[in-house]
């Protein structure tokens, strides 16, 4: 693994949940490199089925700059489930987020992929409340463009009889080549969890079903 990758992995960060509507929201957070500086905010929100440490090789390099956190969704990651998800209670998990990390006047929200589309709603809804937001790859179409957003639906839990045989299975969607394993081994090594016949992923399979947008959001 190269020096830039180690570094950033490695950085000091702590793991703290908020509760939401109920369910404990789980996040990330790197203090930045002075921590009685009057930093402005990043909240970095992860794709369908990611996890706050997709941002883990990332998030430390904007600490000069920034108090930076990354979420786990609910259904996702470390975070809680619930019987039903939207993008109108993501939007309120993003928020308690940016308050209980103590992300100051005006933050940034990063959302990605389907991230994105949450933070879509969040900006929507709150969006006088930060400084700004940005959206990587996130396609948007008109309302009367004939191709839709559209993603199938997951039906039931995987699991795998180790955790080796897991993390062979691990596959970025869509499919795609990746010249740096290292970092997709990472993602696969905090993707997964211990469950009693053996090894699953850790989101909700309700929270990747054909409702997760919540909206129409072409």
């Amino acid at each position: 693994m190269p020096d830039w990758f180690t570094w950033a992995i490695e950085s000091p960060l702590t793991s703290r949940f908020v509760d939401v509507e109920g369910c404990p929201i789980h996040y990330l957070l790197w203090r930045g490199e002075d921590e009685d500086a009057d930093q402005r905010g990043l909240l970095l929100v992860h794709g369908g089925g990611a996890h706050a440490n997709w941002w883990r090789f990332i998030g430390p390099f904007f600490t000069r700059y920034f108090r930076v956190a990354a979420l786990d969704l609910s259904g996702m990651g470390d975070s809680g489930q619930r019987e039903e998800y939207n993008a109108e209670i993501r939007a309120a998990e993003i928020r308690a987020v940016l308050d209980n990390a103590g992300l100051g006047r005006k933050p940034f929200v990063v959302g990605h992929s389907f991230g994105g589309y949450m933070t879509m709603r969040f900006g929507a809804s709150f969006g006088e409340e930060i400084g700004g937001a940005v959206i990587v790859d996130s396609p948007i179409r008109r309302p009367h463009d004939s191709e839709r957003i559209s993603r199938p639906g997951m039906s039931r839990q995987r699991i795998y009889p180790s955790f080796d045989e897991a993390l062979r299975r691990f596959r970025l969607l869509p499919a795609q080549d990746c010249a740096n394993a290292f970092i997709v081994e990472h993602i696969a090594r905090h993707s997964l969890k211990p469950v009693d016949a053996g090894w699953s992923w850790k989101f909700d399979v309700r929270a990747m079903g054909t409702r997760r947008w919540g909206e129409p959001f072409h």
